[in-house]
């Protein structure tokens, strides 16, 4: 499967496209709270953490009981 999350760093909006039919991602913000958590599906998919301060994020990609990871940077 190929997946790219962008821009990074961000100002609370990036983007991740996939080619996987579905796809569930989850953010969590450096102290593990849990900030993001939806169903994308293949194509372009727009995620607003805007809201949220400044820091670093972790995102989890889960597709198939298969599990990737990621940093996100927020400025």
């Amino acid at each position: 499967i190929n997946t790219s999350i962008y821009p990074n760093p961000n100002k609370g909006i990036f983007s991740i496209r996939t080619d996987a039919s579905y796809m569930k991602v989850e953010v969590y913000s450096a102290l593990g709270r849990l900030v993001e958590d939806k169903i994308i599906s293949s194509g372009l998919q727009q995620i607003n953490l805007s809201k949220e301060p400044k820091g670093i994020y972790f995102v989890k990609l889960m597709h198939n009981g298969k599990n990737e990871q990621g940093k996100l940077i927020l400025q």
